[in-house]
Protein backbone atom coordinates (compact mmCIF):
# COMPACT_ATOMS: atom_id res chain seq x y z
CA UNK A 1 0.00 0.00 0.00
CA UNK A 2 3.03 2.56 0.82
CA UNK A 3 4.66 1.48 -2.34
CA UNK A 4 1.31 2.25 -4.27
CA UNK A 5 0.98 5.85 -2.65
CA UNK A 6 4.62 6.41 -3.56
CA UNK A 7 4.44 5.80 -6.83
CA UNK A 8 0.89 7.76 -6.96
CA UNK A 9 2.52 10.77 -5.66
CA UNK A 10 5.31 10.65 -8.23
CA UNK A 11 2.99 10.53 -10.96
CA UNK A 12 1.12 13.33 -9.26
CA UNK A 13 4.44 15.66 -9.63
CA UNK A 14 4.97 14.46 -12.92
CA UNK A 15 1.58 16.00 -13.75
CA UNK A 16 2.11 18.94 -12.63
CA UNK A 17 5.07 19.54 -13.76
CA UNK A 18 3.59 18.75 -17.33
CA UNK A 19 0.86 20.91 -16.93
CA UNK A 20 3.17 23.73 -15.89
CA UNK A 21 5.30 23.60 -18.71
CA UNK A 22 2.31 25.29 -20.62
CA UNK A 23 2.26 28.89 -19.29
CA UNK A 24 6.16 28.53 -18.97
CA UNK A 25 6.63 28.25 -22.77
CA UNK A 26 3.83 30.47 -23.73
CA UNK A 27 5.41 33.41 -21.15
CA UNK A 28 8.72 33.03 -22.42
CA UNK A 29 7.34 33.22 -25.70
CA UNK A 30 5.46 36.73 -24.65
CA UNK A 31 8.57 37.94 -23.02
CA UNK A 32 10.94 37.41 -25.77
CA UNK A 33 8.16 39.15 -27.97
CA UNK A 34 7.95 41.97 -25.22
CA UNK A 35 11.59 42.54 -25.07
CA UNK A 36 12.48 42.48 -28.73
CA UNK A 37 9.76 45.07 -29.68
CA UNK A 38 8.34 46.74 -26.96
CA UNK A 39 10.69 46.95 -24.37
CA UNK A 40 13.62 49.26 -26.59
CA UNK A 41 10.78 51.83 -26.59
CA UNK A 42 9.76 51.80 -22.87
CA UNK A 43 12.16 53.70 -19.77
CA UNK A 44 15.46 51.89 -19.34
CA UNK A 45 14.56 50.80 -16.04
CA UNK A 46 11.58 48.85 -16.59
CA UNK A 47 14.14 47.10 -19.89
CA UNK A 48 15.88 45.94 -16.81
CA UNK A 49 13.47 44.81 -15.02
CA UNK A 50 11.40 43.08 -17.88
CA UNK A 51 10.88 39.63 -15.27
CA UNK A 52 8.67 41.90 -13.98
CA UNK A 53 6.76 42.19 -16.89
CA UNK A 54 6.52 38.31 -17.60
CA UNK A 55 5.80 37.22 -14.41
CA UNK A 56 2.58 39.71 -14.63
CA UNK A 57 1.53 37.41 -17.58
CA UNK A 58 2.26 34.26 -16.18
CA UNK A 59 -0.10 35.11 -13.11
CA UNK A 60 -2.64 36.46 -15.73
CA UNK A 61 -2.86 33.42 -18.16
CA UNK A 62 -2.71 30.93 -15.45
CA UNK A 63 -5.43 32.62 -13.84
CA UNK A 64 -8.04 32.61 -16.86
CA UNK A 65 -6.62 28.85 -18.24
CA UNK A 66 -7.40 27.30 -14.46
CA UNK A 67 -10.46 29.13 -14.45
CA UNK A 68 -11.64 28.19 -18.39
CA UNK A 69 -10.47 24.80 -17.58
CA UNK A 70 -7.83 24.39 -19.87
CA UNK A 71 -5.71 22.26 -17.85
CA UNK A 72 -8.23 19.04 -17.48
CA UNK A 73 -5.86 16.89 -19.53
CA UNK A 74 -7.67 13.74 -17.69
CA UNK A 75 -11.10 14.50 -18.58
CA UNK A 76 -11.56 17.24 -21.21
CA UNK A 77 -11.09 16.45 -25.35
CA UNK A 78 -8.58 18.22 -27.36
CA UNK A 79 -10.37 20.82 -29.10
CA UNK A 80 -11.58 22.24 -25.00
CA UNK A 81 -8.28 21.97 -23.73
CA UNK A 82 -7.15 24.70 -27.02
CA UNK A 83 -10.12 26.91 -27.01
CA UNK A 84 -9.52 27.17 -23.10
CA UNK A 85 -5.85 28.15 -23.60
CA UNK A 86 -5.80 29.89 -26.61
CA UNK A 87 -8.71 32.38 -25.69
CA UNK A 88 -6.81 32.68 -22.07
CA UNK A 89 -3.98 33.64 -24.38
CA UNK A 90 -5.82 36.42 -25.96
CA UNK A 91 -7.35 37.83 -22.70
CA UNK A 92 -4.38 37.99 -21.13
CA UNK A 93 -2.79 40.35 -24.03
CA UNK A 94 -5.70 42.83 -23.75
CA UNK A 95 -4.00 43.95 -20.31
CA UNK A 96 -0.52 43.43 -21.13
CA UNK A 97 -1.09 45.81 -24.23
CA UNK A 98 -2.40 48.27 -21.84
CA UNK A 99 0.54 47.66 -19.80
CA UNK A 100 2.47 48.28 -22.52
CA UNK A 101 0.71 51.80 -23.65
CA UNK A 102 0.97 53.25 -20.67
CA UNK A 103 4.63 52.45 -20.18
CA UNK A 104 5.66 53.58 -24.38
CA UNK A 105 3.10 56.82 -23.87
CA UNK A 106 1.93 55.78 -27.72
CA UNK A 107 -0.66 52.75 -29.11
CA UNK A 108 2.56 50.09 -29.27
CA UNK A 109 2.46 48.24 -32.80
CA UNK A 110 -0.24 45.54 -33.01
CA UNK A 111 1.49 42.66 -35.48
CA UNK A 112 3.78 41.15 -33.34
CA UNK A 113 1.24 40.42 -30.85
CA UNK A 114 -1.00 38.77 -33.46
CA UNK A 115 2.66 37.13 -34.99
CA UNK A 116 3.07 35.95 -31.14
CA UNK A 117 -0.28 34.85 -30.88
CA UNK A 118 -0.06 32.52 -34.04
CA UNK A 119 2.84 31.24 -32.67
CA UNK A 120 1.93 30.31 -29.14
CA UNK A 121 -1.41 28.87 -30.84
CA UNK A 122 0.92 25.93 -32.60
CA UNK A 123 2.66 26.19 -29.12
CA UNK A 124 -0.40 25.59 -27.52
CA UNK A 125 -1.56 22.72 -30.09
CA UNK A 126 1.53 20.90 -29.67
CA UNK A 127 0.97 21.07 -25.96
CA UNK A 128 -2.22 19.81 -26.06
CA UNK A 129 -1.49 16.78 -28.42
CA UNK A 130 1.71 15.43 -25.99
CA UNK A 131 0.25 15.75 -23.11
CA UNK A 132 -2.58 13.71 -23.57
CA UNK A 133 -0.51 11.58 -25.26
CA UNK A 134 2.04 10.78 -22.08
CA UNK A 135 -0.94 10.83 -20.25
CA UNK A 136 -3.25 8.29 -21.05
CA UNK A 137 0.14 6.34 -22.11
CA UNK A 138 0.75 6.07 -18.30
CA UNK A 139 -3.26 6.17 -17.08
CA UNK A 140 -5.70 4.47 -17.52
CA UNK A 141 -9.65 5.76 -18.16
CA UNK A 142 -10.43 5.97 -14.97
CA UNK A 143 -13.86 4.14 -14.22
CA UNK A 144 -17.27 5.87 -13.28
CA UNK A 145 -20.66 4.99 -11.91
CA UNK A 146 -23.59 6.99 -11.59
CA UNK A 147 -25.72 6.58 -8.75
CA UNK A 148 -29.41 8.08 -8.94
CA UNK A 149 -33.42 7.83 -7.72
CA UNK A 150 -35.89 5.81 -9.75
CA UNK A 151 -36.58 9.01 -11.40
CA UNK A 152 -33.78 10.10 -13.94
CA UNK A 153 -33.89 13.50 -13.39
CA UNK A 154 -30.35 15.53 -14.42
CA UNK A 155 -29.00 11.89 -15.23
CA UNK A 156 -29.77 11.53 -18.51
CA UNK A 157 -27.45 14.72 -19.21
CA UNK A 158 -24.70 13.66 -17.02
CA UNK A 159 -25.01 10.37 -19.63
CA UNK A 160 -24.82 12.13 -22.92
CA UNK A 161 -21.86 14.35 -20.82
CA UNK A 162 -19.79 11.97 -20.10
CA UNK A 163 -19.62 9.63 -23.94
CA UNK A 164 -17.58 12.67 -24.67
CA UNK A 165 -14.82 12.40 -21.63
CA UNK A 166 -12.01 10.21 -20.49
CA UNK A 167 -13.65 8.48 -18.65
CA UNK A 168 -15.38 4.75 -18.77
CA UNK A 169 -18.87 4.88 -17.59
CA UNK A 170 -19.10 1.31 -15.53
CA UNK A 171 -22.19 1.27 -14.79
CA UNK A 172 -25.69 3.40 -13.43
CA UNK A 173 -27.60 2.04 -10.38
CA UNK A 174 -30.14 3.85 -8.46
CA UNK A 175 -29.25 4.29 -4.68
CA UNK A 176 -31.66 1.45 -3.59
CA UNK A 177 -29.20 -1.04 -5.60
CA UNK A 178 -26.28 0.46 -3.95
CA UNK A 179 -27.83 0.00 -0.49
CA UNK A 180 -29.44 -3.38 -1.04
CA UNK A 181 -25.77 -4.43 -2.40
CA UNK A 182 -24.15 -3.35 0.79
CA UNK A 183 -22.18 -0.65 -1.38
CA UNK A 184 -20.49 -3.68 -3.99
CA UNK A 185 -21.08 -1.16 -7.19
CA UNK A 186 -18.62 1.30 -5.35
CA UNK A 187 -16.01 -1.07 -5.74
CA UNK A 188 -15.90 -0.88 -9.40
CA UNK A 189 -15.11 2.50 -9.91
CA UNK A 190 -12.59 5.73 -8.84
CA UNK A 191 -14.78 8.30 -9.64
CA UNK A 192 -19.20 8.13 -7.99
CA UNK A 193 -21.44 10.47 -9.55
CA UNK A 194 -24.26 10.75 -6.81
CA UNK A 195 -27.04 12.70 -9.00
CA UNK A 196 -30.81 13.49 -6.63
CA UNK A 197 -30.49 11.60 -3.96
CA UNK A 198 -31.63 13.02 -0.82
CA UNK A 199 -32.41 11.70 2.81
CA UNK A 200 -30.93 9.19 4.44
CA UNK A 201 -29.31 7.41 1.82
CA UNK A 202 -27.66 10.18 0.40
CA UNK A 203 -25.85 10.08 3.58
CA UNK A 204 -24.56 6.48 3.77
CA UNK A 205 -23.55 6.39 0.46
CA UNK A 206 -21.26 9.55 0.68
CA UNK A 207 -20.22 8.21 4.13
CA UNK A 208 -19.34 5.06 2.61
CA UNK A 209 -17.87 6.46 -0.28
CA UNK A 210 -15.20 8.34 2.21
CA UNK A 211 -14.50 5.57 3.48
CA UNK A 212 -13.36 3.87 0.65
CA UNK A 213 -11.48 6.93 -0.85
CA UNK A 214 -13.53 7.15 -3.98
CA UNK A 215 -13.89 10.53 -5.78
CA UNK A 216 -17.46 11.81 -5.36
CA UNK A 217 -19.18 14.62 -7.95
CA UNK A 218 -22.56 15.53 -5.54
CA UNK A 219 -25.44 17.15 -8.15
CA UNK A 220 -26.85 19.23 -4.95
CA UNK A 221 -30.55 19.86 -4.67
CA UNK A 222 -32.20 23.38 -3.41
CA UNK A 223 -31.77 22.86 0.16
CA UNK A 224 -27.64 22.55 -0.28
CA UNK A 225 -28.03 25.50 -2.72
CA UNK A 226 -29.27 27.22 -0.26
CA UNK A 227 -26.61 25.56 2.70
CA UNK A 228 -24.07 27.19 -0.06
CA UNK A 229 -23.70 30.41 1.44
CA UNK A 230 -23.63 29.25 4.93
CA UNK A 231 -20.78 30.49 7.98
CA UNK A 232 -19.54 29.03 10.46
CA UNK A 233 -21.25 30.39 14.02
CA UNK A 234 -19.96 29.35 17.21
CA UNK A 235 -23.00 30.76 19.42
CA UNK A 236 -23.83 29.64 22.93
CA UNK A 237 -20.91 26.80 23.43
CA UNK A 238 -22.56 24.98 19.74
CA UNK A 239 -21.70 24.73 16.60
CA UNK A 240 -23.82 26.65 13.75
CA UNK A 241 -24.17 27.36 10.86
CA UNK A 242 -24.97 30.84 10.08
CA UNK A 243 -27.65 31.87 6.63
CA UNK A 244 -29.00 35.31 5.88
CA UNK A 245 -31.50 35.39 3.32
CA UNK A 246 -32.16 39.30 3.16
CA UNK A 247 -31.27 41.89 1.05
CA UNK A 248 -26.86 42.37 0.44
CA UNK A 249 -25.12 44.26 1.81
CA UNK A 250 -25.90 48.03 0.68
CA UNK A 251 -22.00 48.67 -0.07
CA UNK A 252 -22.08 45.41 -2.57
CA UNK A 253 -25.20 46.64 -4.42
CA UNK A 254 -24.60 50.53 -4.43
CA UNK A 255 -20.94 49.46 -5.70
CA UNK A 256 -22.53 46.87 -8.34
CA UNK A 257 -25.05 49.42 -9.63
CA UNK A 258 -22.59 51.89 -10.17
CA UNK A 259 -20.31 49.15 -12.05
CA UNK A 260 -23.16 48.66 -14.19
CA UNK A 261 -24.13 52.04 -14.92
CA UNK A 262 -20.17 52.80 -15.87
CA UNK A 263 -19.77 49.32 -18.30
CA UNK A 264 -23.33 49.36 -19.77
CA UNK A 265 -22.85 52.99 -20.50
CA UNK A 266 -19.17 52.16 -21.98
CA UNK A 267 -20.39 48.96 -23.23
CA UNK A 268 -23.17 50.78 -25.68
CA UNK A 269 -20.67 54.01 -26.44
CA UNK A 270 -17.46 51.07 -27.72
CA UNK A 271 -20.31 48.78 -29.53
CA UNK A 272 -22.62 51.33 -31.44
CA UNK A 273 -20.78 50.68 -34.58
CA UNK A 274 -21.49 46.90 -34.64
CA UNK A 275 -24.86 47.61 -32.82
CA UNK A 276 -26.07 49.95 -36.01
CA UNK A 277 -24.72 47.23 -38.65
CA UNK A 278 -26.38 44.42 -37.03
CA UNK A 279 -29.86 46.70 -36.58
CA UNK A 280 -29.91 47.97 -40.14
CA UNK A 281 -28.66 44.17 -41.73
CA UNK A 282 -31.92 42.61 -40.05
CA UNK A 283 -34.06 45.83 -41.47
CA UNK A 284 -32.63 44.84 -45.45
CA UNK A 285 -33.35 40.60 -44.43
CA UNK A 286 -37.16 40.97 -44.16
CA UNK A 287 -38.13 44.69 -43.52
CA UNK A 288 -38.94 44.33 -40.47
CA UNK A 289 -38.34 45.98 -36.82
CA UNK A 290 -34.73 44.96 -35.82
CA UNK A 291 -35.39 45.34 -31.71
CA UNK A 292 -37.83 42.29 -30.10
CA UNK A 293 -39.82 43.37 -26.59
CA UNK A 294 -40.66 40.60 -24.24
CA UNK A 295 -41.85 40.94 -21.16
CA UNK A 296 -39.72 39.20 -18.37
CA UNK A 297 -39.24 39.32 -14.48
CA UNK A 298 -36.57 40.94 -12.35
CA UNK A 299 -35.85 41.43 -8.23
CA UNK A 300 -38.85 41.11 -5.94
CA UNK A 301 -41.22 39.59 -9.45
CA UNK A 302 -41.58 43.09 -11.20
CA UNK A 303 -41.88 43.22 -14.86
CA UNK A 304 -39.99 44.92 -17.28
CA UNK A 305 -39.39 45.00 -21.59
CA UNK A 306 -36.11 43.02 -22.23
CA UNK A 307 -34.66 44.21 -26.03
CA UNK A 308 -32.59 42.03 -28.09
CA UNK A 309 -32.18 42.12 -31.58
CA UNK A 310 -34.74 40.10 -33.75
CA UNK A 311 -33.40 36.70 -34.79
CA UNK A 312 -36.45 35.22 -35.73
CA UNK A 313 -39.31 36.32 -39.13
CA UNK A 314 -41.35 39.07 -37.28
CA UNK A 315 -44.46 36.40 -36.72
CA UNK A 316 -42.33 34.39 -34.63
CA UNK A 317 -45.16 34.66 -32.15
CA UNK A 318 -48.32 35.19 -34.12
CA UNK A 319 -50.70 33.45 -31.21
CA UNK A 320 -48.92 35.33 -28.81
CA UNK A 321 -48.14 32.27 -26.26
CA UNK A 322 -44.60 31.61 -24.33
CA UNK A 323 -42.87 28.21 -26.05
CA UNK A 324 -39.27 27.55 -25.33
CA UNK A 325 -37.12 28.01 -28.45
CA UNK A 326 -35.48 24.62 -30.05
CA UNK A 327 -32.07 26.43 -30.94
CA UNK A 328 -31.38 27.31 -34.47
CA UNK A 329 -32.89 24.22 -35.94
CA UNK A 330 -36.29 26.30 -35.74
CA UNK A 331 -37.28 26.95 -39.30
CA UNK A 332 -38.01 30.27 -38.26
CA UNK A 333 -34.87 31.67 -37.15
CA UNK A 334 -33.42 33.90 -39.87
CA UNK A 335 -30.06 33.73 -41.64
CA UNK A 336 -28.60 36.45 -39.30
CA UNK A 337 -30.30 35.68 -36.44
CA UNK A 338 -28.40 32.14 -36.60
CA UNK A 339 -25.03 34.18 -36.67
CA UNK A 340 -26.28 36.44 -33.69
CA UNK A 341 -27.43 33.73 -31.99
CA UNK A 342 -24.62 31.40 -32.32
CA UNK A 343 -21.76 34.97 -31.61
CA UNK A 344 -24.50 36.22 -28.66
CA UNK A 345 -25.11 39.62 -30.66
CA UNK A 346 -28.05 39.25 -30.17
CA UNK A 347 -28.25 40.01 -26.45
CA UNK A 348 -26.36 43.19 -26.99
CA UNK A 349 -29.35 45.54 -26.58
CA UNK A 350 -29.98 44.34 -23.03
CA UNK A 351 -27.12 46.63 -22.13
CA UNK A 352 -29.72 49.45 -22.17
CA UNK A 353 -31.51 47.54 -19.40
CA UNK A 354 -29.05 47.65 -17.55
CA UNK A 355 -28.08 50.99 -17.96
CA UNK A 356 -32.36 51.91 -16.74
CA UNK A 357 -31.52 49.56 -14.10
CA UNK A 358 -34.32 46.32 -15.11
CA UNK A 359 -30.94 44.38 -15.57
CA UNK A 360 -27.82 44.21 -14.17
CA UNK A 361 -24.33 42.33 -15.82
CA UNK A 362 -24.57 39.50 -13.59
CA UNK A 363 -27.68 37.87 -12.32
CA UNK A 364 -29.95 34.89 -12.95
CA UNK A 365 -31.43 35.20 -16.28
CA UNK A 366 -35.02 36.88 -16.67
CA UNK A 367 -37.77 34.14 -17.31
CA UNK A 368 -40.84 35.19 -18.93
CA UNK A 369 -44.11 35.30 -16.60
CA UNK A 370 -46.01 32.84 -17.95
CA UNK A 371 -43.12 30.06 -18.20
CA UNK A 372 -42.44 30.92 -14.86
CA UNK A 373 -45.76 30.45 -13.45
CA UNK A 374 -45.29 26.53 -15.29
CA UNK A 375 -42.16 26.58 -13.46
CA UNK A 376 -43.46 27.08 -10.06
CA UNK A 377 -46.17 24.40 -10.06
CA UNK A 378 -43.80 21.64 -10.40
CA UNK A 379 -40.80 23.88 -8.21
CA UNK A 380 -42.35 25.53 -5.62
CA UNK A 381 -38.71 27.13 -4.59
CA UNK A 382 -38.66 28.45 -8.69
CA UNK A 383 -39.47 32.44 -7.45
CA UNK A 384 -36.68 32.83 -4.85
CA UNK A 385 -34.73 33.18 -7.76
CA UNK A 386 -35.92 36.64 -7.85
CA UNK A 387 -34.40 37.58 -4.64
CA UNK A 388 -31.88 39.69 -6.98
CA UNK A 389 -31.69 41.82 -10.02
CA UNK A 390 -32.18 39.77 -13.34
CA UNK A 391 -28.72 39.38 -15.13
CA UNK A 392 -27.21 39.73 -18.83
CA UNK A 393 -25.16 36.18 -17.70
CA UNK A 394 -25.21 34.20 -14.77
CA UNK A 395 -24.01 31.16 -12.80
CA UNK A 396 -26.31 28.97 -14.59
CA UNK A 397 -24.94 30.59 -18.18
CA UNK A 398 -21.74 29.87 -17.12
CA UNK A 399 -22.07 26.36 -16.03
CA UNK A 400 -24.79 25.15 -17.51
CA UNK A 401 -26.57 25.26 -21.01
CA UNK A 402 -30.08 27.15 -22.84
CA UNK A 403 -31.29 23.50 -22.43
CA UNK A 404 -30.74 22.63 -18.96
CA UNK A 405 -33.33 21.46 -16.64
CA UNK A 406 -35.13 24.89 -14.96
CA UNK A 407 -34.66 22.60 -11.54
CA UNK A 408 -30.41 22.46 -12.12
CA UNK A 409 -30.95 26.07 -13.26
CA UNK A 410 -32.26 26.98 -10.11
CA UNK A 411 -29.64 25.01 -8.27
CA UNK A 412 -27.24 27.42 -10.22
CA UNK A 413 -29.22 30.87 -9.33
CA UNK A 414 -29.32 29.86 -5.57
CA UNK A 415 -25.69 29.18 -5.48
CA UNK A 416 -24.66 32.27 -6.77
CA UNK A 417 -27.57 34.30 -5.08
CA UNK A 418 -26.50 32.67 -1.68
CA UNK A 419 -22.43 33.60 -2.57
CA UNK A 420 -22.72 36.87 -4.93
CA UNK A 421 -20.33 39.31 -4.14
CA UNK A 422 -17.52 41.24 -6.37
CA UNK A 423 -15.28 38.10 -6.13
CA UNK A 424 -17.94 36.02 -7.52
CA UNK A 425 -19.35 38.72 -10.23
CA UNK A 426 -15.76 38.90 -11.17
CA UNK A 427 -15.53 34.73 -12.20
CA UNK A 428 -18.61 35.00 -13.72
CA UNK A 429 -17.97 38.19 -16.20
CA UNK A 430 -14.57 36.07 -16.92
CA UNK A 431 -15.72 33.35 -17.40
CA UNK A 432 -18.74 34.07 -19.66
CA UNK A 433 -15.88 35.23 -22.05
CA UNK A 434 -15.53 30.87 -22.35
CA UNK A 435 -18.89 30.26 -23.57
CA UNK A 436 -19.63 33.03 -26.45
CA UNK A 437 -18.57 30.43 -29.31
CA UNK A 438 -19.20 27.41 -27.61
CA UNK A 439 -22.06 26.03 -30.09
CA UNK A 440 -23.08 23.45 -27.19
CA UNK A 441 -24.30 25.99 -25.06
CA UNK A 442 -26.86 27.25 -27.03
CA UNK A 443 -28.49 23.64 -27.63
CA UNK A 444 -32.04 24.36 -28.35
CA UNK A 445 -34.72 22.06 -26.52
CA UNK A 446 -36.25 18.81 -28.06
CA UNK A 447 -39.64 18.25 -28.32
CA UNK A 448 -39.55 15.44 -25.86
CA UNK A 449 -37.72 17.81 -23.66
CA UNK A 450 -40.20 20.89 -23.82
CA UNK A 451 -42.97 18.39 -23.83
CA UNK A 452 -42.03 16.89 -20.30
CA UNK A 453 -41.64 20.85 -18.98
CA UNK A 454 -45.30 21.06 -20.04
CA UNK A 455 -44.38 23.52 -22.77
CA UNK A 456 -45.77 22.70 -26.16
CA UNK A 457 -43.13 22.25 -29.29
CA UNK A 458 -43.58 23.10 -32.39
CA UNK A 459 -42.35 24.89 -35.56
CA UNK A 460 -44.98 27.19 -35.70
CA UNK A 461 -45.71 27.76 -31.63
CA UNK A 462 -41.88 28.31 -30.80
CA UNK A 463 -41.78 32.25 -29.31
CA UNK A 464 -38.03 33.36 -29.77
CA UNK A 465 -35.94 32.82 -26.24
CA UNK A 466 -32.78 33.46 -24.98
CA UNK A 467 -29.59 31.50 -26.35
Amino acid sequence: MERKNYNTGKREIVVRLVKLADPVVITLLFVFVWDRFFAEGAAQSVREEVLIVGLLYFIIYVYLTRLYRGYWIHISRMSELIYAQFLSAILTLIPMYVVTLLLQGHLPKVWPMLLLLAVQFFAIVLWVELSQRWYFAFHKKRRAIILRTEEDGSCSQLRKQLRNKHLELAGVFTAEECVDKNFEPLSGAEIVFVCDIRGSERERILKACVERKKTVYLAPGINDALMYGAEGADIMQQPLLYMSFGPKMLEYRMIKRLADVILSAAGLIVLSPLMLVVAAAIRLEDHGPAFYRQERLTYQGRTFQILKFRSMTQDAEKDGRAELSSGESDSRVTRIGRFLRRCRIDELPQLINVLKGEMSLVGPRPERPEIAEIYTREIPEFPLRLRMRAGITGYAQVHGRYNTSPRDKLVMDLLYITRAGFQMDFHILLATARILFLPESTEGFTKEEVRDLGLESGPEKEAEQDD
